[in-house]
């Protein structure tokens, strides 16, 4: 068990990688180191093999690199990256069947996969197999499930080598094929190299069982693929296929054509084939024999591990050896002959024997080719049964009886043509042996038949509807006579198949869909909806609620052949093929339809996908119209045709979540506020990258769309000081009484200077005027002073300093006719300040910009740009690219007038501004349209898909 301990040991390397070191406490410079190792199912020569960094998710990362496979199915490239996960993939290139000897070339869609842990600067050897591939999607599944991405590569790793026993990461498989490798002992790259030539020796019996030749459809990749579906979506090796999430799930079983797939066929019967691959000469090239592989299969026959799910393990062989007669049931014998059956066994014959009518004759020299001689005069003419017991290495027994006729004194007459015919006039073949004498006649139904020299004969025999006894006379020129009888059946009733469940998808435009009988497509009104992920089985089971809930369309027919005379055939020997054309073009031969699971074997199933029309009938412009032509025939000859059209719009199998976001405008958010003024008039600006993922196992086309709108807006204040102030006026009046007082008055003096508020003084008749007096009084204080306030707005002024804006003297008002005090007024003016000024005070204005996107290209993972053709960009099935949006970015003004941060010390009266901020709205929005196909010639025709790469609206604000 080293390499458990082989693989906990990377995994702590990697972590170990993760240290910074060198001086001053910068990352040393990166070194670089090589990724080498082979790529084996078998070996696939001429593949791609490219490299990723592995996200947390499990999902690619980075590309990293690639380099192509060898003759030898070697890689080797070197890398220059941080310690990380890496996923390998190897798509492309051609690999040879062991056991058919057919040259597979991987198809668009057909990859293996590794998952292993990458030390930067250290050597790194992986192996890309169908079990590291099943490894792979083991990740898949527990990273899904919350298991860290380290934790779920040991043990998806450790889980796959224990199930075969051998480090399926570190092991090279040796090439059981190459006479190169005779005469190694059993070790782990023997294990390795007998595994996978097991599986194509399995894949070989399934195209069988499939009735379709060795590898044509069925193929050793193609089950790898099936068998990371089945481990990648629940984590078991079930034969199941689970989809959706706990409240929506959905199980499909999982099939190769009608052979069922589950726990034992990946354990016991991929054992059993180890077996049959180690037996099997013309396979294996190596010297070893079962028995030192015996220990080995049976280990992986009774795997106990949790991903076969609570199923028992089956023994490596609980099947007895198949026995079947070579020469026809009731074959006549005569003389000396070598008599040869047919024994067949998962893990090899180990003995046949052979008896007469229950006498033991003896044992077949050679058990894979048995045989045993017979001399049948020893034994009495007519009928006598052949037994033959045979045993294989497990143990497992079969014993059959097998009719045959000897005739050691006449003529032996064996008939040779299909007992079942729709001929009336049929011609009864078959040969003779006449042991050295001449035939006389030979009759058939009372009819000279043609005797040939080469020991054969015929006859033309009319037939009725029904069974026909046909005898069958002939004596040599000894006058030995032979007579036998032959019944042949004359059936002239074709069979028919009647369709039993059908349904398609068909699409209305815009995505809008619905749902009817596949027979339905003939009337070409509405052309059927297909998603590019939907055109292959990949190992779904031929059920009718399988094909429904994989949106695959079908037509499950059931075949008979109605009884007329007692004669007819039984379902499991009568036949429905298909012949598919597409534009008129005859693209695939008629080929057998597939069985489903039913019962009886009667029923067939019809599903538009790859097995059974061809492999690019999905490459179509919903205008071209497809044939399928169905064929029923039996064993006499006779069939019936049957047809239907229909139309496709082929969509690629694609999402929004096909599209990514890698990279935003890094300096955006790197710039600081000193130097914001560097984002303004730059061109070519990288704003976003995007990554579109081609999930699809087929080329697509893409063409972007952008219609976005950009915005630059810059804050900036503007400070000044102010000082508010008014004018207040005030208007002043006072009354002075005189220093004396003159009037003529005839009255009382003392009331004249008290109506003055006036002390009298003095009092004297007037000098010049009779009867008037001339008083003097005292004027006291000055009294009677009023003071009015006015006030005006409140007006700017640029300047702290207040001086009086007016002031008048005291001006001397009319004087009244009779004078005893004097009016004075006067006008004061000064500025009287705002309450909380001078103050400092700062407004805001904007200034902004708007712009679009100046240009969008796409690269390749390794950065070289791709040319568009008519707008469209082809991106290879597996594919990613990146897609980058650029603008060219405005000018706006820069203010600088630092002051305006401190409003504290801000003092001046002129305005002053300074940038406050700086905000980028950009759009990051792209339409994306796909459409599936591999020419460039059919993109006006083909349907789109509309998606969106949506990173939200980039907003960045730089501020002071």
């Amino acid at each position: 068990m080293k390499w458990m301990f082989a693989l906990v040991a990377v995994m702590g390397l990697a972590v170990s990688g993760c240290q910074s070191g060198g001086e001053g406490g910068l990352p040393p410079e990166r070194s670089t180191s090589t990724v080498s190792g082979y790529s084996v199912d078998a070996i696939i020569r001429n593949g791609t093999i490219k490299v990723y960094g592995l996200n947390s998710d499990a999902t690619k990362g980075e590309f990293l690199g690639s380099t192509t496979t060898d003759e030898n199915g070697y890689y080797e490239l070197s890398l220059r990256s941080a310690s990380l996960p890496v996923l390998i993939e190897v798509t492309g290139g051609t690999y040879i069947e062991e056991a058919s000897g057919k040259v597979i070339t991987l198809a668009t869609g057909d990859v293996l996969r590794a998952i292993t842990f990458y030390e930067s600067g250290e050597p790194l050897s992986v192996m890309v197999t169908p079990l590291t591939n099943l490894a792979a999607g083991f990740v898949v599944y527990k990273v899904g499930q919350g298991v860290n991405l380290n934790n779920a590569i040991v043990e998806s790793s450790t889980a796959i080598s224990s199930y075969v026993g051998f480090d399926i990461l570190d092991t090279v498989p040796r090439d059981v094929t190459n006479p190169i490798n005779y005469g190694y002992s059993l070790d782990d790259g023997m294990r390795y190299g007998l595994f996978t030539a097991a599986i194509s020796s399995w894949t070989k019996h399934a195209g069988e069982e499939n009735l379709q030749s060795p590898h044509t459809i069925y193929t050793s990749i193609r089950l790898a693929s099936i068998m990371y579906d089945d481990i990648s979506s629940d984590g078991l090796l079930d034969g199941k296929k689970v989809t959706g999430d706990d409240q929506n799930q959905s199980i499909a079983g999982l099939s190769y054509g009608a052979v069922p797939l589950g726990p034992n066929v990946y354990r016991s019967e991929f054992a059993n084939h180890m077996l049959t691959v180690v037996s099997d000469t013309n396979i294996n090239k190596t010297g070893l024999v079962l028995t030192d592989l015996l220990s080995d299969a049976q280990a992986i026959a009774n795997s106990g591990h949790r991903m076969f799910t609570d199923v028992p393990p089956q023994p490596i062989d609980k099947d007895a050896p198949r026995i079947s007669q070579i020469d026809p049931e009731g074959q006549w014998y005569s003389g000396a002959i070598n008599y040869e059956v047919k024994v067949s066994d998962f893990v090899g014959v180990a003995e046949v024997t052979f008896d007469i009518d229950g006498e033991v004759i003896g044992l077949a020299s050679d058990p894979s080719a048995p045989s045993v001689p017979i001399i049948t005069d020893q034994y009495g003419d007519g009928e006598h049964y052949i037994g033959v017991r045979a045993r294989d290495f497990m143990g497992n027994e079969a014993y059959q009886k097998l009719l045959v006729n000897f005739n050691s004194t006449g003529p032996v007459i064996n008939v040779t043509v299909p007992k079942i015919t729709n001929q009336t006039d049929y011609e009864l073949a078959g040969t003779w042996e006449g042991f050295g004498v001449a035939l006389d006649y030979l009759s058939v139904q009372d009819n000279q038949a043609v005797i040939n020299s080469d020991g054969t004969w015929s006859a033309t025999v009319e037939l009725a509807p029904g069974s026909n006894v046909i005898p069958i006379e002939t004596m040599d020129e000894l006058g030995n006579k032979t007579e036998i009888e032959s019944v042949v059946d004359l059936d002239q009733t074709p069979p028919a198949a009647t369709v039993i469940y059908s349904n398609a998808t068909y699409s209305l435009g815009g995505g809008e869909t619905f749902i009817e009988s596949l027979k339905f497509a003939s009337d070409e009104i509405y052309p059927l909806y297909i998603s590019t992920d939907k055109v292959k089985l990949n190992g779904l089971s031929l059920n009718t609620a399988v094909m429904f809930e994989n949106g695959i369309p079908n037509i499950e027919y059931q075949v008979a052949d109605p009884v007329v005379k007692g004669v007819a055939t039984e379902p499991n020997d009568i036949y429905l093929e298909v012949r598919y054309s597409r534009g008129g073009n005859l693209l695939t031969d008629w080929r057998p339809a597939q069985r489903t699971l039913y019962p009886g074997n009667s029923h067939y199933m019809v599903a538009l996908a790859e097995e059974t029309l061809s492999e690019d009938w999905h490459i179509t412009t919903p205008q071209e119209t497809h044939l399928i032509e169905l064929k029923v025939s039996d064993d006499a000859g006779n069939f019936r045709l049957e047809s239907f059209n229909f139309r496709a719009e082929v969509y690629p199998a694609a999402s929004d979540d096909s599209v990514t976001v890698s990279e935003q405008w890094p300096d955006l958010t790197e710039t600081s506020f000193a130097q914001r003024g560097s984002l303004y008039g730059q061109s070519g600006v990288r704003l976003v990258d995007y990554q579109y993922q081609n999930n699809s196992p087929f080329d697509q086309f893409i063409q972007i769309t952008d219609n976005s709108l950009h915005y630059v807006e810059s804050t900036v204040e503007k400070a000044i000081r102010k000082h508010n102030a008014r004018i207040v006026t005030a208007f002043d009046s006072k009354v002075v009484p005189y220093d004396r007082l003159e009037f003529v008055y005839g009255g009382d003096p003392a009331i004249a200077c008290e109506q003055y508020h006036h002390t009298i003084v003095h009092a004297s008749p007037h000098p010049n005027q009779q009867g008037l007096f001339m008083v003097t009084c005292d004027p006291g204080d000055e009294w009677g002073q009023t003071s009015t306030l006015t006030y005006g707005d409140y007006q700017e002024i640029e300047s702290e300093n207040l001086s009086p804006a007016e002031n008048t003297e005291w001006v001397a008002g009319e004087e009244h006719e009779i004078i005893a005090n004097k009016w004075y007024h006067r006008s004061r003016s000064w500025y009287e300040s705002e309450p909380g000024y001078p103050k400092n005070v700062i407004s805001e204005f904007t200034e902004s910009a708007s712009f679009d996107t100046a240009d969008i290209q796409v690269f390749d993972e390794a950065g070289n740009a791709r040319t568009a053709v008519s707008g469209w960009y082809k991106v290879m099935a597996g594919e990613r690219v990146n897609v980058v949006k650029y603008v060219d970015t405005p000018i706006l003004p820069q203010y600088s007038d630092v002051g305006v941060a401190d409003l504290e010390s801000f003092a001046s009266y002129n305005y002053k501004t300074y940038d406050k901020s700086v905000s980028w709205e950009l759009d990051g929005s792209l339409a994306i349209s796909v459409i599936h196909g591999n020419s460039f010639n059919m993109l006006a025709s083909m349907p789109r898909l509309a998606l969106s790469g949506e990173s939200g609206s980039i907003t960045h604000t730089i501020a002071r």
